[in-house]
């Protein structure tokens, strides 16, 4: 897996190309390297910032482009060779609508300082960018900080993965959750919501419900990010989505977005759950689990 650095005008941020997401285009992007250019904040995009000159590169066709964007993921819309970077709630847009980016790279580590930046170019102004070939090809990309909750395990078909309540952002939603395990059903797709998970719990009625008897929720996300673990407050639908990729609640046949509140995260490889998730559709339901380590 190529890594590459991403200099922001001095500070420079690890990544990590998506060669197997999109192959034909990281290619095309590592030969065009190193690429330098102007960041200016994106006017109808939410949390997303934009290299001004266009991309030096001709990208061929052939790779899957994302509706949806999450923090740290850089994409190219190959329609105007635009690199563009994600920092929060985000998705590339024209004065039209959606566009359909390729994912290129994954930048890795604490993204706090990338807000900053992010923030800045509104009030700064236009500032520098350049990337390039990581000197270091080896090391693994650095991990996100960990929020320090408790640990839980995550089963899905034939995979386990841990993940991390996430304390210090969503206290009462994951110290809720937590109180409940463990909880044993089924998972599938969702039919409104894309790349969706959704838990049944054995004993939820109907709708396979977990509710969370608490008030004053924390805020909730339009947009879902992959590797977290929100909980949907609407009834009768009240409980568990993972999303496998970015993407938000709602579609074709429902009005508008639905907020939903973060409470864990996947630590380390999620692959394998990734991967039985992704088969939900052509497999169908399967056993789906959360117990909190000893």
């Amino acid at each position: 897996m190529p890594y590459i650095d991403i200099d922001l005008d001095g500070t420079v941020y690890r990544a990590a190309l998506l060669e197997d997401r999109s192959p034909n285009t990281t290619a095309a992007l590592w030969s065009a390297l190193p690429i330098e250019g102007r960041a200016a904040h994106g006017q109808w995009s939410g949390a997303i910032f934009r290299m001004l000159e266009e991309a030096p590169v001709e990208f061929p066709a052939g790779d899957r482009g994302a509706g949806f964007q999450y923090p740290g993921l850089v994409v190219i819309n190959p329609g105007n060779r635009e690199i563009a970077i994600c920092y929060g709630q985000g998705r590339l847009n024209l004065p039209t609508g959606p566009l359909n980016p390729i994912p290129v790279a994954e930048i890795g580590g604490d993204l706090s300082a990338i807000v900053d930046f992010g923030v800045s170019l509104q009030f700064d102004g236009a500032k520098s960018i350049r990337i390039s070939a990581s000197e270091d090809q080896e090391s693994q990309l650095a991990p996100p900080p960990n929020p320090g909750g408790r640990v839980m395990d995550v089963t899905l078909g034939a995979s386990t993965t841990p993940a991390v309540l996430l304390k210090d952002i969503s206290p009462v939603a994951s110290g809720a959750f937590g109180d409940l395990l463990p909880l044993q059903g089924r998972a599938t797709n969702t039919h409104s919501s894309g790349p969706l998970v959704r838990f049944w719990n054995d004993e939820g009625g109907p709708e396979g419900e977990t509710p969370l008897e608490v008030e004053d929720l924390e805020r909730g996300q339009a947009i879902l990010y992959p590797s977290y673990l929100y909980y949907l407050p609407s009834r009768p639908w009240r409980g568990v989505r993972i999303p496998i990729e970015a993407t938000a609640m709602g579609g074709a046949v429902s009005r508008g977005t639905t907020q939903l509140v973060p409470f864990a995260r996947f630590t380390g490889d999620w692959s394998e759950f990734r991967a039985e998730a992704l088969r939900l559709i052509v497999d169908g339901a399967k056993p789906m689990e959360f117990r909190l380590r000893d």
